[in-house]
């Protein structure tokens, strides 16, 4: 007969008894952990993968920024100088306007008239004048408003009051007269 003297406590006894469970409940803990570690990783390899995406993006604006920036001070540049063509080019279309009046003007204008002043006004495509003029007599100032309501290019002809000044042989008569001269703006590259 043996005796058998057990120095284990039951607990142990039963622990003894099944030493599988002790290893799945480990390998499961392992497994857990390193599935934790395997996530932890991941979300950390995403995060840095998505602030060097970041980086590169914001690298990316500012490098477009800058060529959006000289884009708009190009255009600037171009606007202004579009704006500065314009000016020159109707300055350029416009120079002959004056003197084609002028010439009109004297055309116009008989013997024994002169003028004492010329006010003038351009736009709309018309030149509107108001003159003071003197004249030897009666006959020159009916001459020119003849002359002006003959001509077609000239309109609104209106003759002011006429003053006799002067006295004995140097009698002369002041008028004012008013109208407007159609003017055609030239074609551009048009020979002047």
């Amino acid at each position: 007969m043996i005796i058998r003297i057990n120095l284990l406590s039951p607990e142990e006894i039963k622990k003894a008894e099944h030493p599988e469970i002790f290893l799945l409940i480990g390998l499961v803990a392992v497994l857990v952990i390193l599935v934790g570690l395997f996530n932890y990783v991941v979300k950390v390899s995403s995060l840095h993968s998505a602030q060097q995406e970041l980086f590169l993006l914001e690298t990316e604006k500012r490098r477009y920024q800058d060529l959006v920036n000289q884009l708009n001070s190009i255009q600037q540049s171009r606007d202004a100088l579009q704006q500065k063509k314009n000016i020159i080019n109707s300055l350029l279309d416009l120079r002959f306007v004056y003197p084609r009046f002028m010439e009109n003007i004297l055309r116009i204008i008989p013997t024994g008239v002169w003028l004492t002043n010329l006010n003038t006004t351009w736009g709309s495509g018309q030149i509107s004048f108001t003159t003071a003029a003197n004249a030897q007599d009666i006959y020159a100032i009916a001459e020119i408003v003849s002359n002006l309501e003959k001509d077609n290019s000239f309109s609104a002809i209106n003759l002011g009051t006429i003053n006799q000044a002067g006295g004995g042989k140097d009698i002369f008569y002041t008028f004012q007269l008013s109208g407007t001269l159609a003017t055609t703006k030239p074609a551009s590259g048009a020979t002047q």
